[in-house]
């Protein structure tokens, strides 16, 4: 049984997009989780922004047109936020870490109960996260685009893949450096979460 979550948006990330918004005002957003994992006796929750449900979706924030041109996929692709997280225990959020794509990036971390917003250094080298390449052949926006070790060819341009594997293990740095783990918890406040079992 895999356990499916499509989170509408975080009001807490405030990612500079002034388009659509939902009857609360919060920015609208579509995303789905990708991975769970155990760390610091907490659950670490990997979350992905798809390109597909966001570009191409008139109620979207970053909506940009029904029928983009690769050169607004691949603007989209490399500018827009890709993955965040949220770390979670005994079913409460600790913090939500998203890491930003403009006007630098970086990991923008918030804690949950104070809703104070840290920013912190990232180093991840590379032009496109994996789950964002993956996506890109997956929706087959450009028929010749490929994936050759960590490479993603794509509107005639080659693009450095960032692995999963990396980016999870930077923010467990992160996790462990500013210890927040061991932050207060705060129950989900700022999120609709939508849950279903496969």
């Amino acid at each position: 049984m895999k356990k499916l979550i499509q989170i509408t948006i975080l009001l807490i990330f405030s990612i500079q997009i002034s388009a659509q918004t939902d009857k609360n005002g919060n920015p609208i957003y579509n995303s789905i989780s990708t991975n769970e994992t155990e760390y610091k006796n907490c659950l670490l929750i990997s979350n992905y922004y798809t390109l597909e449900n966001n570009i191409e979706n008139k109620l979207s924030s970053v909506f940009i047109s029904e029928s983009p041109t690769l050169n607004e996929i691949e603007n989209a692709a490399k500018k827009l936020p890709s993955e965040f997280f949220i770390l979670t225990k005994e079913s409460k959020i600790i913090a939500l870490v998203m890491i930003q794509q403009k006007p630098k990036r970086e990991f923008m971390t918030t804690i949950m109960k104070s809703n104070k917003q840290n920013f912190d250094k990232c180093e991840l080298k590379g032009d496109i996260s994996e789950n964002r390449a993956n996506e890109i052949i997956k929706e087959n926006y450009d028929t010749t685009a490929t994936i050759n070790n960590d490479v993603l060819t794509f509107n005639g341009k080659k693009l450095k893949i960032i692995p999963n594997e990396e980016i999870e293990k930077a923010i467990k740095e992160l996790i462990q450096k500013n210890k927040l783990y061991k932050g207060p918890c705060e129950h989900i406040l700022a999120t609709r979460i939508y849950a279903a079992q496969k």
